[in-house]
Order: structure tokens, then C-alpha cells, then sequence
């Protein structure tokens, strides 16, 4: 009897450990994952209203942006994506023609700001959206002692299961070391200088590839 209950103990020792092992093997897996399917990024937006966001709020301090800075953060993402990542997408040339389609519909009445990016989601014909939107930004002004800041949304949306998957968020201040001296390693590791506000949202960018599996 003893001889069977040491056997039925060693038994079990080694379910245990083989599903440990698998456990430990799941968690690296979903570590290392990257979002299975075709990907289209959209072009960076600047919602006027909390309603056309997919997540989060506009700060208090934010103020309209022009154009040609949307697209720079447009190249920053890209490059991000792109070429340090090596994924393949759709751009958002083509993102921003589906949109103009919805833009230019009926269906937009009353629908939500998933709905919406669901529908130029499903008319890119991709399996998952990335919409890029900006909330704030500050450019630095040396003369007048102003750092740059800037806040974003990124939100990856699964286009065939009709959600909202992941979400990142981004606000980033570089303030001056008399403000807070437990800025200096982001001081050191920005050459310490000041730098632009599309350097400053770059930084998200490197965390945000990782945290939504690009």
C-alpha cells in the first residue's frame, strides 16, 4: 500500500510540473504575441469632442494643431511600426479614404466612435485597425522657457470580432530638473536637451508597439 501511495504522490509531482511548465510556457507566449491578421493603421486625428474618442479625455490645455504636425507624428508611428518593428500594414492613405467614404454616408448619424472606425475598419478590409488620436500637444519654446508635452490615444481595434482590444495612453510633460529632480535619467538619456514634441510622443510610441502586440 505504501509502495502504491508513494507512486500515486509521484504522479501527481509530475502532473503538477508539466502543467507549471505549461503555464510559465502560455505566459511567454502571450509576452512575445503580436496581433494575428492583416493590420491597417489610421492617419493621426485631433478629436474636438471626448465623443469621437475611443478612450480617455482631451486635457484642459489642449489646443488645435495644424496639419503638417499631425503628419509628422504620422512618420514617427510609422517608423515605429514599420521599420523598427517589421510589420506590414495598410497605410493610412488608404485608412483615409475609407473614412472619407463614411465621412461622406448616411450611417454616420448617431453612432459611436467604435462603430465608426469599425465600419472604415471593415471597408479597408483588414482584420485590426490602429487609430492614432491626439488629445494635446505644446511645442517647446526655448524663449520662453516652454517644454514640450503631448497626450495621446492609441486604440487597436478588432475589426472581425467588433471591439475595442487594447488601448495606450500617453501623457508626457519634459520638465526641468528643478522641478523634479527624478526626471534626470529621461534628462540624460534625451542628451540633455530639450527636445521637439513629436521626440517626445516617439518615446511613447517605442512602449506602445509593445503593449498592443504590433
Amino acid at each position: 500500500m505504501r509502495h502504491h501511495a508513494a507512486i500515486r504522490r509521484l504522479l501527481i509531482l509530475a502532473v503538477c510540473a508539466v502543467l507549471v511548465a505549461g503555464c510559465a510556457k502560455g505566459r511567454k507566449d502571450l509576452s512575445d504575441a503580436t496581433v494575428p491578421g492583416s493590420l491597417g493603421v489610421a492617419a493621426f486625428t485631433q478629436p474636438a469632442h471626448a465623443a469621437d474618442l475611443l478612450g480617455g479625455s482631451i486635457p484642459d490645455w489642449a489646443t488645435p494643431v495644424d496639419r503638417d504636425m499631425l503628419s509628422a507624428l504620422d512618420r514617427a508611428l510609422h517608423n515605429q511600426v514599420v521599420i523598427k518593428r517589421g510589420r506590414t500594414f495598410t497605410e493610412c492613405q488608404v485608412v483615409r479614404r475609407c473614412q472619407e467614404i463614411e465621412d461622406s454616408g448616411v450611417t454616420g448619424s448617431g453612432q459611436t466612435a467604435l462603430e465608426y472606425w469599425l465600419h472604415v475598419g471593415r471597408c479597408v478590409g483588414v482584420d485590426f485597425l490602429l487609430v492614432p488620436q491626439l488629445t494635446a500637444l505644446r511645442t517647446k519654446d526655448i524663449a520662453k522657457e516652454q517644454p514640450a508635452a503631448v497626450a495621446y490615444e492609441l486604440s487597436l481595434v478588432d475589426v472581425r470580432e467588433a471591439r475595442l482590444l487594447k488601448r495606450f495612453h500617453y501623457e508626457e510633460e519634459q520638465r526641468f530638473l528643478t522641478d523634479n529632480i527624478l526626471d534626470l535619467g529621461k534628462f540624460l538619456e534625451r542628451g540633455g536637451k530639450w527636445i521637439s514634441a513629436v521626440e517626445l510622443a516617439t518615446e511613447g510610441f517605442e512602449k506602445a508597439v509593445e503593449e498592443l502586440w504590433l
